[in-house]
Formats: structure tokens, C-alpha cells, sequence
């Protein structure tokens, strides 16, 4: 099959190619607009420093203060740091573990982390990031010895929803439905050893033509 080939079955077959992508676009709205949950992110960073030498910052206490990160991101969503923002609002540590998705990043070769709070409640998340970064700040001077840790930005109160990416995953569905009705049109006319026309005949048996027979309709009424 040629490509003209191709390009003709699938103007053939234009509704397949329309009805698709069109039912599936309106499930993924129907879905993102009416049933998923929005969730809010937001995030707080901070600056780690383990410094040894009170006069003078050498190569070392950077280095240091590089590996303390990798600690850090355990420290962070440990019991004491979770239990102690869980106690401010009288639940469990395990009670915030469940309303609040926590996560955190860092920079390679800085001694910069970001803490980030997912929850559906952005109130929450903004306050639950804060209060994670506080006890961490604590936390982490008692039992690593880091000589100072700074909060550089407290989080804020997200103003829109971090997922479910609307848009995107519209845009997405339109896609995946638009390749996937023309792969299947190509797939079953490849697949399709019917004969149709008389260079079949010439491919599959290896057969001249000799002649053909016009079809034609009778609109005459017998």
C-alpha cells in the first residue's frame, strides 16, 4: 500500500477519524472538569550551611554541607519532623502523612533544598510546608550538627489548582485518539487480503489482466 493509498482510505474513513478523538476528548473533560479533585502545591526553600570553622568558610564545610542535603531529604518526612507539625494540629504525625503528599528537591551542588506540600486543602499545604520547614530547621542543628539552616522562601497560599492539568491532558486525549483511529484504519486495511481491484489480482496470482467489466447500477425497475 502506497502512501496515496493510505492518505485516500483515511479521507474514506474521515468520521472514524472525527468521532475518536472527539469521544474521547469529551470523556477526559468530562473527568478533569466534573470528577478528579484538584490538588494545590506549594513549597518552601531553605539554605543549609555546616559550617566548621567559625572564622572563615573553607572548601570543606561546603562539601559538607552538600552531602547534608541526601540526610536531609530523609530527615524531612521522618517521625520527629512529622509528628511535631502533626502535634500543631492536634492529629497524628501519620494523619498529615495521609492529607498532605510531601516531597523534596534540591540543586545539585548547592546547599539549597525546596520542601513541597501537595494537599486539596491549599490552606493546608501552605501552612504544613511552613511547619515542616520550621521543625526540619530545628531538627536538623540538634541531631546533624549543621551550624545553620535559613528558611529563604516561606510557602505561600497556592492560587490555582497544581493538578489536574486541564488543558494538557485535553490536548493529550485529542492526540492519543487522533493516532490511534488512524493507526487502526492503516492496521485493518494492511490487514484486509480481500481483492478489490485488478492490480490484486495481478499481485496475489500473478495473473495479467486480460480485460475488465465496468460496474454499473440498473435503475430500471424488473
Amino acid at each position: 500500500m502506497s502512501v496515496r493509498d493510505i492518505f485516500k482510505v483515511l479521507l474514506e474513513k474521515m468520521l472514524i477519524l472525527v468521532m475518536v478523538p472527539f469521544i474521547l476528548v469529551s470523556m477526559v473533560s468530562v473527568y478533569v472538569y466534573m470528577v478528579a479533585v484538584p490538588r494545590y502545591t506549594t513549597s518552601t526553600s531553605l539554605y543549609i550551611l555546616h559550617k566548621q570553622n567559625d572564622d572563615q568558610l573553607v572548601y570543606s564545610d561546603l562539601t559538607a554541607s552538600e552531602l547534608l542535603v541526601n540526610d536531609c531529604k530523609q530527615l524531612v518526612v521522618s517521625d520527629r519532623v512529622m509528628d511535631a507539625v502533626g502535634e500543631k494540629f492536634g492529629v497524628t504525625g501519620e494523619a498529615v502523612r495521609k492529607k498532605c503528599s510531601v516531597s523534596i528537591t534540591s540543586t545539585s551542588k548547592t546547599r539549597v533544598i525546596r520542601i513541597s506540600v501537595t494537599s486539596k486543602d491549599p490552606v493546608l499545604a501552605a501552612n504544613v510546608a511552613n511547619l515542616i520547614a520550621l521543625e526540619f530547621s530545628e531538627s536538623i542543628v540538634d541531631l546533624m550538627g549543621a551550624s545553620s539552616v535559613k528558611v529563604i522562601d516561606y510557602a505561600k497560599l497556592p492560587s490555582k489548582p497544581s493538578s489536574p492539568q486541564k488543558a494538557k491532558l485535553i490536548v493529550i486525549a485529542g492526540i492519543v485518539g487522533l493516532a490511534g483511529a488512524i493507526c487502526f484504519i492503516v492496521a485493518r486495511e494492511l490487514l484486509n487480503n480481500s481483492i478489490r481491484t485488478s492490480e490484486d489480482v495481478e499481485i496475489d496470482l500473478g495473473l495479467p489482466v486480460l480485460a475488465r467489466i465496468p460496474l454499473t447500477e440498473d435503475n430500471h425497475n424488473e
